[in-house]
């Protein structure tokens, strides 16, 4: 999902409910920001066909003549598919402010 999916991130969050995911959606739209990992993926809850899993990515844009950066929050809600898993849901446990 990171390094040059910003696309998939827009997408999945463009359904995101509540002021966080609109505003993650503006600011995306707004800025074309570029995305890397930004802190290790560590798996929360766990069930037999789900499991969460938070991470932060940094994301990387333009501002004017100034290069700026920014660490987001994320976690993601992941169903059991077979050979893998697949993103459900796309969450800011603390929110999104531009």
């Amino acid at each position: 999902m990171i390094e040059r999916q910003t696309a998939r991130i827009t997408q999945l969050t463009s359904k995101a409910e509540g002021e966080p995911g609109v505003q993650f959606q503006r600011f995306i739209e707004q800025n074309s920001p570029t995305a890397s990992l930004g802190t290790a993926p560590v798996v929360g809850e766990v069930r037999t066909t789900s499991a969460t899993v938070i991470f932060g990515i940094v994301l990387d844009w333009e501002a004017g003549t100034a290069r700026r950066n920014r660490t987001v929050n994320v976690e993601c809600v992941m169903d059991a598919v077979r050979g893998g898993w697949a993103i459900r849901e796309i969450r800011f446990p603390g929110g999104f402010t531009p």
